[in-house]
Parts: structure tokens; sequence; C-alpha cells
């Protein structure tokens, strides 16, 4: 949930604007639910369910990143780490 604009454009026309601006990175509060509520807070997800829709999710959300402008800390990380790595791996 670290890129909102990515959300924005992944889900244009049905997204609770409102309350994905509220939403404070890297909080503890059932954050795949809550991103679930901002996208269709009419869908009720249990078991497999909720995996396919996560699965969907990554796929409709991913292509809009923009890893750069990520406001998540732990995104931040992973994406640093990442980097970190490859730098290291084609250093070598």
């Amino acid at each position: 949930m670290g890129d909102q604009a990515a959300i924005a454009k992944a889900y244009p026309g049905t997204i609770r604007r409102f309350q994905l601006a509220r939403y404070k990175q890297d909080s503890i509060c059932q954050t795949w639910e809550t991103l679930a509520k901002i996208i269709d807070p009419a869908q009720t997800l249990i078991y497999p369910a909720a995996g396919e829709a996560k699965r969907r999710w990554a796929q409709d959300i991913a292509p809009h990143m923009d890893v750069d402008a990520n406001k998540s800390p732990s995104f931040q990380a992973f994406r640093d780490g990442v980097r970190r790595l490859v730098n290291s791996l084609s250093a070598a």
C-alpha cells in the first residue's frame, strides 16, 4: 500500500480514496483486509478466495508501481536490499 497512486491507477473507478489516504504506512492493521475494503468494500474474502484476490491485486497494481516513490519503509528496505544484492553480484 506504499504506492497509493499505483492502486488508484489499477482501480480508477472503484477505490475508496478517503480510506486509502488514511492508511498509515507499515501500521499493524490487517493490511490485506484494509486493501480489500479500499478496492471493493462489498466483497467478503475468506480462504482460498483471499489468496486469489491477493494474487490478482499484485498483478493489477504492480505494473503501475514506481518503486522509487513507494512510501512503505518495509518495501524500501526490501527494494534497497535487492539492489545491494544485484550490485554485489554484478561487481563479482
